[in-house]
């Protein structure tokens, strides 16, 4: 069975994929960012197959708030800057911990960490 899906995305817009469970919506982002590739037939950006264009560009030009939550084996910077390739500035890391309201949970973890170092070295 074919599925065609036309999209028209103007640059000023967001577009939402939403679904009930099963609906296809993680198989559409997983082709769109070139994870997959189809079985069959082309998926297209004005006119130009996607495998024609860099991998990287193509996924920065789309961002993605997945359900669950993927956390790498590294720190909370190396996770935030991950996006960037790990090239994000302490600025960036900052402004992306604020818009995803995890600034204070970070903050919070790491007074934590300091009271319990504290804590250890005060009763040797």
């Amino acid at each position: 069975m074919a599925t065609v899906i036309n999209l028209v995305r103007l640059k000023t817009c967001t577009v939402a994929l939403v679904g009930e469970s099963g609906s296809g919506k993680s198989t559409v982002i997983q082709l769109l960012q070139r994870f997959y590739n189809p079985n069959s037939g082309c998926i297209t950006l004005d006119g130009t197959e996607l495998h024609k264009f860099q991998l990287k560009w193509l996924r920065l030009q789309m961002g993605l708030v997945s359900q669950e939550p993927v956390l790498f084996n590294d720190t909370i910077r190396a996770n935030i800057a991950y996006g960037k390739d790990g090239d994000a500035t302490e600025a960036e890391i900052f402004v992306a911990s604020e818009l995803a309201n995890a600034h204070n949970f970070i903050s919070g973890l790491y007074e934590v960490c300091l009271r319990y170092i504290i804590h250890l070295f005060r009763h040797r």
